[in-house]
């Protein structure tokens, strides 16, 4: 079986720096990773004329909590909502390693 998966997230800015932090902390997530930049597709709020500003949020998790952490990501992102963002799991990851 594999053992971590990744679980990406594209939202607003301001969405990711709220929930960066509590998605750290749930249970099964390995790894967090949040990279901003600025987005027209599909956000309605757009700071910059055209453009918004958004983030894009990377989550290493164990595959057997994955579920569990995806609904929980998906709560907290609050993307039952209309155009605030989308989520999306990846292939599964078998090693991660660290270069550090």
């Amino acid at each position: 079986m594999d053992k971590f998966v990744e679980i990406g997230a594209h939202v607003a800015k301001g969405i990711g720096d709220e929930v960066y932090e509590k998605i750290y902390k749930l249970d099964g997530v390995e790894y967090v990773l949040l990279e901003t930049g600025r987005s027209k597709d599909l956000f309605s709020d757009r700071q910059f004329g055209e453009y918004g500003e958004a983030a894009l949020l990377s989550i290493i998790v164990k595959s057997k909590n994955k579920d569990d952490v995806f609904s929980q990501i998906f709560e907290l992102l609050g993307l039952d909502e209309a155009s605030v963002g989308l989520m999306f799991e990846e292939k599964p990851i078998n090693q991660i390693k660290s270069y550090f």
